[in-house]
């Protein structure tokens, strides 16, 4: 079990290392990296499980059957309200702005705000793991189902955090393309793209 947030270093206290997986879920973190936080405050993380152990506890049987390891992405909806002390100090002018305008749009009832860009960062976080690990030929699946408070004690995230996503996913033993699919540029206005054709 590996915890990762996009401003924390690579943490070594592997519960059970994974051997064949370790340059893969590296690459996806390193990915996941590049991802800023609104307003430079951690509201989200991304935990990678990797405990056979930990994942018959928080997975389905027959989930855990289709899974060689787990991202289990938890948000903090509290996370602009806590004292950020070097918030200013780091800060553009424009970032500084955009904080402003967000903490009164939110004094002004604006209820939703910081979960809908949690939620917001999550789901892009989501879809660039799930491309790296596509790319790495991983059929990845989603659990529907699960009970937020007890998979968060599991796998280590904070009392402020909620589970939102989970992400599973498997070495695929062939292509992920079915036989007779090709991958062909498709060109629309000048803009490359790929299709199965």
């Amino acid at each position: 079990m590996m915890p990762f947030s996009s401003n924390a270093a690579y943490c070594s206290d592997w519960v059970l290392s994974p051997t064949t997986f370790i340059t893969d879920v590296r690459a996806m973190m390193d990915l996941l990296s590049t991802l800023k936080f609104d307003h430079d405050i951690c509201n989200w993380q991304a935990v990678f499980v990797t405990d056979p152990r930990v994942l018959m506890k928080i997975l389905p049987q027959e989930v855990r059957a289709e899974s060689d390891f787990a991202v289990v992405f938890g948000v903090n909806l509290s996370a602009w309200d806590k004292p950020h002390p070097n918030l200013w100090s780091r800060a553009t002018y424009e970032e500084r702005s955009r904080y402003i305008d967000d903490r009164l749009a939110m004094m002004r009832g604006d209820d939703h705000r910081q979960r809908d860009r949690a939620m917001r960062a999550v789901g892009m976080a989501a879809g660039f793991l799930i491309a790296k690990a596509r790319n790495l030929k991983y059929a990845v699946n989603f659990l529907h189902d699960f009970e937020s408070a007890e998979i968060a004690h599991e796998v280590g995230l904070p009392d402020s955090y909620q589970v939102t996503m989970i992400v599973t996913l498997k070495r695929a033993m062939q292509p992920l393309r079915r036989e007779g699919e090709n991958l062909v540029p498709v060109f629309r206005d000048g803009e490359g793209m790929l299709k199965l054709s």
